[in-house]
């Protein structure tokens, strides 16, 4: 038996705490039944260990469960002395008051007897709930405090919000992986109810769109052969880009989203983001030093999709940041893209000519164009 294995699960037998088999086994890979195994001997060990000297009785013994239930209530050192002398304990203070203190202690060793933690396997979230402050003026200011921990390195990211909303949970988590430069396997919650406000959320009742729900019959000018053959994601093992134009309400970001579930299904990294909030925090890594994570970070998904390239008006700096990004993924992986401008009016969004030309020179040289010229789902309605 391997010696720091059994190390490791004595401390369980020393101090009554019963195991969780499994995660020891990952901490020291091994065999979850090699880890039972190893609680079992240690644990026969010990009851079959002679205890040597006999011990000496002691004046507290008659009044260990006394004692122990008053502290439970957490009663004091003086108030139970004073209690167990009235029934008939003839010992001193001092006596009475290292016995809490030591049970005190072992209550305390048992309850913060930590999981140890391997690099990038997880990380834990807590939300501290309404917090308050008080201006100097006598307003009164309510907000939460989200703390995302790596346990391994005791690396932290904390950040002020108010609310306690999903968009404000996945936005935490975004700048917590962004600063912490990595996304670990697990997370871990202290208690979700703290996390996400359920009476709020919606999740439930989330529909996702896919391409067996999207009407092509209500959008003839889309060529349905063309856009189902995108579900084998041949294009992205050619790593070539996928655009969607047309006007707002015609289904570009349904059927980039259901493009987008599917590569999910298979086992690549998505990411599905809104082209404003993306050049947001692209921005926001520039200001803090941190452009080189981000753009590395953003380049690494299989599958990038930036909707709505266009219904705002996009400055001189977010264009070059843009490009950097558009440039680290050229004929690496895939982007997918909607707009509901033509390509050739781009100059007008990005109002820099020379950009404007480098990113559409990347973006089309491996590219399947979808223009939809139909209506609106959401006015169909409407005569």
């Amino acid at each position: 038996m391997r010696r720091d294995l059994r190390e490791g699960v004595t401390i369980y037998v020393t101090e009554n705490i019963k195991p969780n088999f499994a995660e020891i086994a990952r901490q020291y890979n091994v065999d979850c039944r090699t880890v039972k195994k190893a609680y079992e001997e240690v644990k026969a060990g010990l009851k079959g260990r002679p205890s040597g000297r006999p011990k000496r009785p002691s004046l507290l013994d008659p009044f260990k469960q006394t004692i122990d239930s008053k502290l439970e209530l957490n009663c004091s050192a003086a108030s139970i002395f004073k209690f167990i002398q009235k029934k008939g304990f003839t010992g001193s203070y001092t006596l009475v008051k290292d016995y809490c203190r030591q049970t005190r202690r072992e209550r305390v060793k048992k309850a913060t007897i930590r999981i140890e933690h391997s690099p990038g396997l997880s990380a834990q979230v807590d939300w501290k709930e309404e917090m308050a402050l008080v201006s100097s003026e006598g307003e009164l200011f309510k907000f939460n405090i989200f703390l995302y921990v790596l346990p391994y390195s005791k690396l932290k990211y904390m950040t002020l919000t108010f609310d306690r909303s999903q968009d404000t949970l996945f936005s935490c988590l975004h700048d917590a992986f962004l600063h912490t430069g990595g996304i670990p396997t697990e997370i871990w919650f202290d208690n979700m109810k703290t996390v996400v406000d359920h009476t709020k959320s919606q999740f439930g009742h989330a529909v996702f769109n896919e391409l067996d729900t999207f009407d092509f019959s209500f959008q003839p000018s889309i060529n349905r052969q063309e856009v189902l053959e995108f579900q084998n994601l041949a294009f992205m093992e050619k790593s070539e880009n996928l655009i969607f134009i047309g006007n707002p309400g015609v289904g570009k970001t349904h059927l980039a989203i259901s493009i987008g579930i599917e590569a999910c299904k298979q086992g690549c990294r998505v990411l599905f983001i809104n082209c404003h909030e993306l050049l947001i925090r692209l921005r926001a890594a520039y200001e803090k030093g941190l452009l080189d994570r981000s753009l590395s970070r953003y380049s690494r998904y299989d599958l990038l999709i930036i909707d709505e390239i266009g219904y705002l008006p996009i400055g001189h700096q977010e264009a070059n940041l843009l490009f950097q990004l558009v440039n680290a993924r050229y004929e690496k992986h895939s982007t997918i893209i909607t707009s509901n401008s033509d390509l050739s009016a781009w100059v007008d969004i990005f109002q820099n000519p020379t950009v404007t030309a480098a990113i559409l020179d990347r973006l089309v040289h491996h590219v399947h164009v979808v223009k939809i010229t139909g209506k609106s789902y959401r006015l169909r309605g409407l005569k």
